[in-house]
């Protein structure tokens, strides 16, 4: 477990060079929407034309069910969610591996340890509307709105997250790094747990 989740961060560099070079080549572009995650190379994406199922060129991710099947699977989830800030106003690179890293991975945290969808949405809507609603500060590229506080952040764009917001600071990402991995790899083994338990079940002889 510890070895995987190390290992993420050089997924995510390998997945983002990748997609730079993708992008600077001329390509037919087909919009679509990323409903579902089936495991760490696989997802299901809503088109115009209907649901396809893609599959990432070159990349060979375990599959789920394999050892660290599940682990490629919650990379990708974050990946997934990092790229759907790329067309913000103000979307920069450093923010979308920030958020992909950090946010991605604490909400894929919360989901593995409840089950739930509830913890995650209610936690990115807090942030978001704390940052922007109440503080008046850029949230994720887009434009500051007006909110009960007028705040101000000051330095190198690299460290404040410049015109992409607090989401593409390291500060901020070292502040919840601890978290997301607590919730990743305690979610991990309560995932670990119940298909041990379900594997008993489904092979216990009848009796």
């Amino acid at each position: 477990m510890r070895l995987s989740l190390a290992l993420l961060p050089l997924l995510f560099v390998f997945s983002f060079a990748l997609f730079g070079n993708l992008v600077a080549e001329e390509r037919t572009v087909l919009p679509g929407v990323v409903v579902g995650v089936v495991d760490g190379d696989t997802a299901d994406v809503r088109l115009a034309s209907g649901m396809i199922r893609i599959r990432m060129h070159a990349i060979d991710a375990p599959e789920s069910g394999q050892p660290y099947g599940g682990n490629s699977k919650q990379a990708l989830s974050s990946l997934v969610f990092g790229l759907t800030h790329l067309d913000t106003d103000n979307s920069t690179l450093q923010g979308v591996a920030s958020i992909s890293l950090w946010a991605g991975l604490l909400l894929v945290g919360c989901y593995l340890l409840t089950r739930r969808l509830w913890l995650g949405i209610g936690l990115h809507a807090a942030w978001n509307y704390t940052q922007g609603t109440v503080y008046s500060g850029i949230v994720s590229g887009n434009a500051p709105p007006t909110g009960l506080w007028v705040s101000s952040v000051e330095g190198p764009d690299w460290l404040t997250g410049g015109s992409f917001g607090l989401e593409a600071s390291p500060v901020r990402g070292v502040t919840v790094r601890d978290s997301a991995f607590r919730g990743v790899t305690k979610g991990s083994r309560l995932e670990h747990v119940e298909d041990l338990v379900l594997r008993h079940v489904v092979l216990a002889p009848a009796q």
